[in-house]
This record gives C-alpha cells, sequence and structure tokens, in this order.
C-alpha cells in the first residue's frame, strides 16, 4: 500500500480503500490513508461508510481514529441504519459509548422503524439497552408493524431486558397493527411463562394505581 501510494494511488476511487481496511479492522493501514487525504465519509452506492463498516465488524480503534478524523456518526446506510442501530444490534457496548460521546442521534431508525434500543433488546444485548435507556432512548418507539423494545424482548425470550425497560415505564401495552398482540400475549405465544407472568402483573399493578 505505501509503494502504492508513493506512486501517488487514488485513495479514493472504487470501493474505496479506507472502507475495506475498517472491514478488516487494519488501523495502521486506515491511519496512513486517511493521511493521505482518505474521505472518511465517502460511501459505497449502497450508502455504507467507512464508520458504518468498522462498527459493523467491532472495530473499535477504527471507530475512534473514524471519529477523531471527522466521519460524520449519523451518516446512514440506504436503509436507514446508522452507526449507532449497527453497533446496538451486534452488542458492541464499547462502540455504543464512544458514538453516543460524538453526538449521534440516539433515536435515529431504520426505515423501517427500528431504533438502537429496539434491535440491542430484540437481541438480549442488556447493558447496551442500559447504556441506551441511560442516554434517553425513547422508550416506545413502534416500528412499522407496531413492534416496540419490550415487544422483542418479550417475544425472544430477555426478561432481564423485559425487567428495565418496565422499570424505566416503557409502555406495555401498546399493540401490533395487524393482529393487536401486546407484548404479553406475544411471550405466552412463544412459550416465555416467565415473561407473561411478570408483565401481568405489572398490567394489574397499572390498573391500581390508575384507581388509587
Amino acid at each position: 500500500m505505501e509503494l502504492l501510494l508513493k506512486k501517488n494511488a487514488d485513495v479514493n476511487i472504487g470501493k474505496q480503500p479506507l472502507i475495506m481496511t475498517c472491514e478488516n479492522g487494519c488501523t495502521k493501514m486506515s491511519k496512513t490513508l486517511i493521511e493521505h487525504h482518505a474521505s472518511v465519509n465517502s460511501c459505497t452506492d449502497d450508502g455504507v461508510s467507512p464508520l458504518f463498516m468498522a462498527c459493523q465488524n467491532c472495530h473499535f480503534e477504527d471507530v475512534c481514529l473514524l471519529l477523531k478524523s471527522g466521519a460524520d456518526p449519523n451518516q446512514c446506510h440506504q436503509n436507514g441504519a446508522s452507526p449507532l442501530v449497527v453497533a446496538s444490534q451486534n452488542g458492541n457496548l464499547q462502540i455504543v459509548k464512544k458514538l453516543l460521546k460524538h453526538g449521534c442521534s440516539i433515536n435515529k431508525c431504520t426505515d423501517d422503524g427500528a431504533s438502537p434500543l429496539y434491535l440491542a433488546s430484540q437481541n438480549g444485548h442488556f447493558e447496551v439497552v442500559c447504556q441506551l435507556i441511560e442516554a434517553k432512548a425513547y422508550l416506545n418507539k413502534q416500528d412499522s408493524d407496531g413492534k416496540t423494545a419490550i415487544f422483542k424482548a418479550s417475544q425472544n425470550g430477555h426478561l432481564k431486558i423485559v425487567t428495565k425497560l418496565v422499570k424505566s415505564k416503557a409502555d406495555i401495552n401498546l399493540c401490533m397493527k395487524n393482529n393487536g398482540d401486546t407484548p404479553v400475549e406475544i411471550a405466552k405465544k412463544n412459550n416465555h411463562s416467565d415473561i407473561e407472568i411478570f408483565l401481568k402483573k405489572n398490567e394489574r399493578m397499572s390498573v391500581r394505581k390508575q384507581f388509587v
């Protein structure tokens, strides 16, 4: 690579070399490319930026380098997924914290309405869920079908996350648009009896509070 750079190779041509080094976690090579004016915000045709690629592949050092070099933390894939979305989906707490410190939009969703909190809850990443809630993520954002973070956690059997969301005042009564299922009903359908019992208990407590 250094030989090619000495011969004035174009660092921003084709599938940008910086995207490829970030894909593979070659931080030293990424740094050299940036020093030779590789664009930190150039994307592939489908909207993959160097930062998105580094987050997708959990390369923390590349993420730090890119953000320090002016990468846009809110630059999105063509499907609307931001770097924070993909980091949350993967459960990479270290990268999530770094992105939050650099002003990424915590509630920015994919085109079908999946937020960082939604995807972290769906995949059982408890520490990331806690971090996002602490950073004031919107708890009740619904996707295009009406599902929320607590719905996905209930569907996939993540009791610890369901408990955290309930304690943080997530709405346990929001329904799916097509069939009206609530989190407790989807927990029952997927045989997560512990979540079903927990949610029913909190439904009753909610009703009692309304009449106090």
